[in-house]
């Protein structure tokens, strides 16, 4: 699994040069991103990548369900690696009986299907990846469609330099072993921004996910008026991974002027990950790519197969069958 992280300088490239079948445009005033797990943090990226750039909100759906205010004036993007996440295609499905401007990216499954029906723009990306190991394939493929319905949210010289960032992949291995060392059998409690909030998100997941256990979430300034309390009840077996910005921000200030030194006054290891880049898409990027090097290497190190998500097949068998009987009868 390490090697499809690896392969994200060459997925984001191929991602760039893929088509947008279908191509169509109407006003809209407005942007919901649907899409669940590694699928739908891309459309957390968008959100705060476009908080800054866009005059227009971009709201993220992770239901079945779609908010009242979805309609004809709504660009909609459905995200879904396999195509086939019910969540999602249901929230499509949705959107599209209430008219909005629909675009969908999958590597095939019903979304796909669904788009060459009704005649919806797609992009296909490349199968025989995990979903959250094709985040360059899906985020670039977003980027893309965005720009061609003049919503760009990123530079041409930003997404040159998010990819130049994954050129020196190999150069993140060992730093990713350091960290993965650090947190061992500890629960990670990852820490930054607002902006970087997606970022924190991912942490997590791949966390969750690859490394089989449980981890935290926490943002600033919001962590300085409740969690803060919680790490005066002694220490426990926790690390703190602050995703530091490392752009001269106050958040940056704070970060190593007080909450750096005041938690390891109180005995906590902070592991600080100095997010490289000067834009906001290479610094996402960057982060993206430890969180995933960073998990897998824990769960070698743990002995724990990083692939395998048994509790989300599970889930997925059971939400089928009940949404089956319950669709049935409703």
């Amino acid at each position: 699994m390490l090697d499809q992280y690896l392969s994200w300088y060459d997925m984001a490239l191929k991602a760039l040069k893929y088509k947008i079948e279908n191509f169509t445009t109407k006003p809209f005033s407005k942007i919901a991103i649907c899409g669940m797990g590694g699928s739908g943090i891309v459309g957390d990226y968008l959100r705060v990548l476009a908080s800054d750039r866009l005059n227009y909100p971009v709201t993220v759906i992770k239901d079945f369900n779609i908010p009242k205010w979805v309609d004809k004036e709504t660009l909609v993007i459905g995200i879904s690696y396999s195509g086939r996440t019910m969540e999602t295609v249901s929230a499509v499905e949705k959107a599209l009986r209430r008219g909005a401007l629909i675009a969908v990216i999958a590597s095939g499954g019903k979304l796909i299907n669904l788009a060459k029906v009704k005649g919806l723009m797609y992009v296909k990306v490349d199968s025989g990846y995990v979903p959250r190991t094709s985040l360059p394939l899906l985020l670039y493929s977003a980027l893309k469609i965005m720009k061609e319905l003049n919503a760009d949210i990123v530079s041409e010289p930003e997404i040159q330099e998010s990819i130049d960032i994954l050129k020196n992949y190999r150069s993140y291995l060992n730093y990713s072993l350091s960290l993965s060392s650090v947190i061992k059998d500890n629960v990670p409690i990852v820490i930054t921004d607002p902006r970087y909030e997606p970022l924190c998100l991912r942490f997590k997941n791949e966390f969750n996910e690859n490394s089989k256990i449980i981890a935290k979430c926490e943002i600033y300034p919001e962590w300085s008026h409740n969690d803060i309390v919680g790490y005066e009840g002694g220490v426990r077996n926790v690390k703190v991974i602050l995703a530091n910005p490392n752009d001269g921000s106050l958040y940056q200030k704070v970060f190593e002027g007080f909450m750096v030194p005041y938690l390891t006054s109180l005995g906590y290891e902070v592991c600080e990950v100095k997010l490289q880049g000067k834009c906001m898409l290479a610094k996402l990027i960057y982060g993206s790519l430890i969180a995933g090097l960073t998990s897998v290497l824990l769960a070698q190190r743990k002995g724990v197969d990083p692939l395998e998500t048994r509790s989300i097949k599970l889930y997925k068998e059971y939400i089928k069958r009940v949404s089956t009987q319950f669709f049935t009868q409703h």
